[in-house]
């Protein structure tokens, strides 16, 4: 279900020029990783495998590092195999987007875009929330907020 509420919430935020390209979202949270593959804002491949990390640490362990790079190759191998398309690029959630030196490893391992994807920014902040408590929290919240989006209105 994770995987399909992360799918909801790329759709209601990508911007144009986000949904005109093949997209890899990569959502790492403590116990699991999970990898959804978009073309505009269709769902085309999602995989989880059970690599995660310390959602109170600032950076991951090389090891992590390289698992995670290992599942993410194995997956736009099939991908780009089975549907004749490449990745163009990746957006990072979860807590691995505020690990230092992460998005950068990323990069260089699989010579991709790698951005840091927080659909709550596109959020209003005109709202009763504390915004720094918003602020501090919002990597983790990409499911949550694409099940908020199940059945509404987009």
């Amino acid at each position: 279900m994770a995987a399909f509420a992360l799918a909801n919430a790329w759709e209601a935020t990508a911007t144009p020029e986000q949904l005109g390209k093949v997209t890899a979202l990569l959502h790492v949270d403590a116990s699991r990783t999970i990898v959804n593959i978009v073309t505009g804002a269709r769902l085309r491949l999602t995989r989880e495998f059970p690599t995660g990390g310390a959602a109170d640490t600032a950076e991951t362990s090389p090891a992590i590092i390289e698992r995670l790079v290992k599942q993410l190759q194995l997956s736009f191998d099939y991908f780009e195999n089975q549907v004749g398309q490449a990745v163009d690029r990746l957006a990072v959630g979860g807590i691995g987007a505020g690990w230092a030196g992460f998005s950068e490893h990323l990069h260089e391992a699989l010579n991709l875009a790698v951005e840091r994807w927080d659909p709550i920014a596109l959020v209003t902040k005109e709202s009763r929330l504390d915004e720094s408590a918003l602020t501090a929290m919002a990597l983790q919240l990409p499911v949550a907020f694409g099940l908020s989006l199940r059945g509404g209105t987009r």
